[in-house]
């Protein structure tokens, strides 16, 4: 049998792993219904809108909170066959059966909070650089502030938005890449990806990111302007606006 050429799996991490949570709370009741609200409401429906379907969401929640997980999952519809919520533990083994079909395995790291372009799958089935790039970068994209409706086109040169490329035989034994978190992706045999290609969220329960001042000179002010762009990102018509109109009101 023929190998594919690649296939692309999005790593998310709903509550095995956050930043400045020192207090677990991460684990709570509270703190799982709420995030699962935010990434059915936009996370999910991001990874729904891609225009090409053919990649697997893996998003993994800590193993010793799978009933509160489950419990919060059944108040919304099911996702679809190719978003996984997997136990963190299951992750390994996850990784290499849906990557050891194909000759390089493209590892999207998404937050449980953020989105990607409608294009953004497609524009990695369209990159063709596999055996002499080791991750795609995107440095711009926008921030989105669902407390108050205000959208900014935001640019970093190292951002925690990429996608690590592996020869799939070197993934399955056991190779990793060395890296100092995401500021460091920067330094390795990279392809930068023009488009603004993700939307980082702003909501009450985010710790690690706020909008900020400097995000102002970014400021989308134009309202249809501001729609198309979410449009791309979430979908078009009425359930996009009450979404976003349910968290302006519930987040604040």
């Amino acid at each position: 049998m023929s190998l594919k050429e690649k296939n692309i799996v999005v790593d998310i991490a709903f509550n095995n792993w956050a930043l400045n949570d020192t207090e677990n709370q991460r684990w709570t009741k509270e703190w799982i219904e709420r995030r699962m609200e935010i990434f059915m409401s936009f996370t999910a429906k991001s990874l729904e809108n891609q225009t090409n379907q053919d990649f697997t969401a893996l998003v993994q929640y800590d193993d010793h909170t799978e009933h509160l997980v489950k419990k919060a999952m059944r108040k919304y519809k099911r996702l679809p066959s190719n978003i996984k919520m997997i136990p963190h533990s299951e992750l390994k083994m996850q990784f290499e059966n849906h990557v050891r079909d194909a000759k390089f395995g493209y590892f999207v790291r998404l937050d449980s909070d953020d989105l990607y372009h409608e294009s953004f799958i497609q524009q990695l089935h369209d990159f063709q650089d596999s055996e002499n790039i080791n991750v795609v970068i995107n440095q711009k994209g926008y921030v989105y502030d669902a407390i108050q409706d205000r959208l900014a086109t935001v640019s970093f040169k190292s951002p925690p938005f990429y996608t690590l490329i592996y020869k799939t035989e070197d993934f399955l034994n056991g190779f990793r890449y060395e890296m100092k978190g995401h500021r460091s992706i920067i330094e390795m045999p990279h392809h930068i990806l023009t488009n603004r290609n993700y939307t980082i969220i702003v909501h009450a329960q985010n710790t690690s990111t706020t909008f900020k001042e400097k995000y102002e000179k970014g400021m989308i002010h134009d309202t249809s302007e501001k729609n198309r762009v979410l449009n791309g990102f979430l979908g078009e018509g009425r359930d996009r606006l009450n979404v976003i109109g349910k968290f302006m009101n519930k987040l604040s």
